[in-house]
């Protein structure tokens, strides 16, 4: 764990273990210029901080703070206008719904922890008055916890009832009888522990000195019944009027229900799906329960009546697969428009539709699509992109490509000096293929959160990079070619939830970052050329006029995407590499874009397949120590413990060396990532069983493999052409702004 010393030290005085820590995914806020970005303010005097996620509540965290020796200020701090919300720990989350389960609730994060970590399910408050919305009501995250007739403990320090500094004892012992009070009024069983006076101040202190058990034997607050009484004939009045749960489940019967295929429900209405816990599918009812019976509906009702749909949509409703923004159904393929409408494409024909079958789920950042024109140029994309002819095809068959449906698409790495259109290129892409608010991303450095970013958009462009760690290059393997990605429920540690996605990846950077061999693989590099500075022009001026011939361009587009689905049936090649669909799909739309275009498109792939395998080589000091062994040799034969010591005298690699195995150990894993590359070169090698001797190990030097010398007339292989990259620093965000001319034309701007 990478933390400051004194925060791991406040962590670790309420008890709490390096497993919960990590578990809680708690961290010091690095580097400390961040401080004021995530606060969004600045306090004075505070020197360091760190992080303590909500993991009930997306992207919300509370911040424990540090000052100067000479300093005070508030010790725990979040960003202003987010809200009070509860501190769900994944024990209790894990019961939320289980109201024959009791449920702890104390003040403050640590102590929840502490409780969950002793096997307490606990839920944790800010403050004593933080539970409460302005009419006094509970906040919306208790909507999250089944209340009825569940036992309830509250848990608040050992002086809640004693005098404050100001000798006024009223507020907090109000807070906690409150609190009581709201909880009882959602039919909990509440009961009040006191905590034993002295030192041991909260329920973390307690815990530290006591076992869980200990906490049954302490006196509990005596409170006092407010409920009127009701007497018989009332209740039997009551129960023969339907619930509010009841009439909502009424409005709710003519909703179309079903469940995707990872067992979330949605609902499908007016030509849209929704998720059924959604805060929209709450609004609609609690509207339409409004003009029916006159007033709001309570949140139990509500909360009632969502949770019997969702069981309704999973165990009684089929399972339909949803789509993100592009899918292939009864052998044509959807576009999403996301306004109710989308294009269907087949053989030689489009056309725009609003009978939509469900296909499509929508996520709060996609935007509208414009609507295409029929007859359109797909070429005029480089009026606005700083690719040079010679790369023109290949480019435009990949943002083709991007509309295909359920086939692995290259890793798409446009790299170059700064000012050279690299964050303009990610951009227009975005913008024809899948239109969002966020035009492109930044590249997370948590696993569930880069998994989330990749599911919720089709094309995926990752900005600026300045490294892409091996975690990160595994996930965005397995996210393009197709494959399982975990990701934890929320409110449970015990399921996962598996997606299974292919995206469209784009990642730039200033310098190549590809280095691993499976990722590259995968990949198509593109070097752009920093343009003249005297060609720049004004930002506003460059996106009016590609708004202008946007809809031109994507008409274009499927114009082409067409006549390929008409063309790609009767598509053969003799030979195929790794991205074999693509490759097909490719001199499918290269056929259609141009005559000879197939041929041009697998020569122009090939080039760049022989680009990857030259620069995978000379990132990789294993793979040169190799083949500066076998330069001469037709066999070399050893162990793998004396094959790893003879490479390291060859290349005597640095110690910080990601391609070099760090011992003999990974050795195996490092030459099975390799394997494809070294059989590009002829060198091919097995490894046997442990013998008295060691494993051995044995390489073999054979003339290079049909599989990459041709396909159909093209042939897959070319000499790498001579690149100089300036090495400079990534300076994000410095956007220039060009007009480039009709495809063929000389460049007249400079985009960056």
């Amino acid at each position: 764990m990478n933390f400051h010393l004194d925060h791991l030290i406040d962590l670790q005085k309420s008890g709490l273990s390096d497993e919960t820590i990590a578990l809680a995914e708690i961290h010091t806020v690095t580097p400390p210029r961040q401080i004021d970005k995530k606060l969004g303010f600045n306090m004075p005097g505070l020197t360091s901080m760190y992080e303590i996620p909500y993991p009930s509540c997306d992207g919300f965290s509370r911040f424990r703070g540090f000052y100067d020796g000479d300093k005070d200020g508030a010790k725990y701090l979040q960003r202003k206008g987010t809200g009070n919300h509860l501190y769900i720990t994944p024990l209790a989350a894990s019961i939320l719904s289980d109201p024959t389960k009791p449920l702890y609730f104390t003040e403050g994060e640590k102590k929840a922890l502490k409780a969950c970590q002793e096997g307490l399910p606990c839920v944790a408050v800010g403050g004593l008055w933080n539970w409460k919305i302005k009419d006094g009501g509970l906040i919306p995250d208790f909507d999250k916890i089944e209340l009825k007739h569940r036992t309830v403990y509250i848990v608040p320090d050992n002086d809640w009832r004693l005098p404050n500094k100001h000798g006024y004892k009223k507020n907090l012992e109000q807070a906690v009888h409150n609190l009581a009070k709201a909880l009882r009024d959602r039919g909990a069983v509440v009961k009040i522990i006191i905590l034993p006076d002295g030192p041991e101040k909260g329920l973390d202190d307690y815990l530290c000195s006591h076992t869980s058990n200990d906490l049954f034997f302490l006196e509990e607050e005596k409170l006092h019944k407010t409920e009127p009484q009701i007497k018989k004939k009332d209740v039997r009045e009551k129960q023969e009027q339907p619930t509010q749960a009841e009439i909502l489940l009424g409005i709710a019967s003519d909703i179309i229900l079903f469940h995707d295929q990872y067992k979330e429900a949605f609902c499908f209405i007016d030509n849209t799906v929704y998720l059924l816990k959604s805060t929209t599918v709450k609004d609609m009812l609690s509207y339409k329960y409004y003009k029916e019976i006159g007033k709001a509906p309570n949140s139990d009702a509500l909360t009632q009546a969502i949770n019997t749909l969702k069981g309704k949509a999973n165990f009684e409703c089929p399972e339909i697969s949803l789509h993100n923004r592009i899918a292939l159904h009864d052998n044509s393929i959807w576009y999403d428009n996301c306004d109710g409408s989308a294009i269907k494409i087949t053989a030689n024909e489009w056309q725009l539709t609003k009978n939509i079958p469900i296909l499509f789920r929508r996520y709060s950042h996609q935007e509208k699509q414009i609507v295409p024109v029929k007859g359109g140029d797909p070429w005029h994309v480089f009026n606005f992109l700083n690719v040079d002819k010679e790369h023109q095809l290949l480019v435009l068959v990949y943002i083709i490509s991007c509309f295909i449906p359920d086939i692995p698409h290259p890793i798409f790495h446009p790299h170059g000096a700064q000012g050279s259109g690299k964050t303009t290129f990610c951009r227009v892409c975005k913008s024809l293929i899948d239109p969002s608010q966020l035009e492109t991303l930044i590249m997370q450095r948590d696993y569930a959160q880069l998994i989330q970013a990749i599911a919720h958009h089709h094309f995926v462009p990752f900005d600026n990079l300045s490294d892409l760690p091996g975690w990160a290059s595994d996930i965005l393997s397995i996210a393009c070619t197709g494959g399982g990605l975990s990701k934890r429920q929320l409110y449970t540690d015990e399921d996962d939830v598996v997606l299974s996605v292919r995206r469209c990846i784009g990642i730039n950077a200033i310098n190549l970052l590809i280095s691993r061999a499976d990722l590259m693989d995968r990949a198509i590099l593109l070097h752009l050329e920093r343009i003249n500075p005297s060609t720049r022009r004004d930002e506003t001026e460059f996106w009016a006029d590609f708004k202008q011939e946007k809809a031109v361009i994507l008409g274009g587009i499927f114009d082409v995407l067409a006549a390929a689905m008409a063309i790609y049936p009767t598509i053969k090649l003799k030979q195929l590499p790794r991205m074999a669909d693509f490759a097909r799909w490719g001199y499918a739309i290269g056929e259609s874009l141009q005559t000879g275009g197939g041929d041009d498109f697998l020569k122009a792939y090939g080039d760049n397949i022989s680009r990857q395998n030259e620069e995978v080589i000379q990132g990789n000091t294993l793979i040169m120590s190799i083949l500066k062994e076998m330069n001469e040799k037709p066999l070399w034969e050893g162990t793998i413990k004396s094959t790893y010591n003879r490479l390291r005298e060859i290349t005597e690699p640095d110690k910080n060396d990601p391609s070099f195995p760090k011992t003999e150990r990974k050795l195996r894993a490092h030459l099975e990532r390799a394997r494809t590359t070294l059989m590009q070169q002829g060198i091919y090698f097995s490894i046997g069983e442990r013998t008295a001797q060691g494993i051995p190990i044995t390489f073999e030097r054979r003339h290079l493999p049909e599989n990459i010398k041709s396909s159909t007339s093209s042939t897959f292989g070319a000499q790498k052409q001579a690149e100089n990259v300036d090495n400079v620093h990534n300076e994000a965000n410095e956007l220039d702004f060009v007009s480039f001319g009709k495809s063929g034309d000389s460049i007249e701007g400079i985009i960056s």
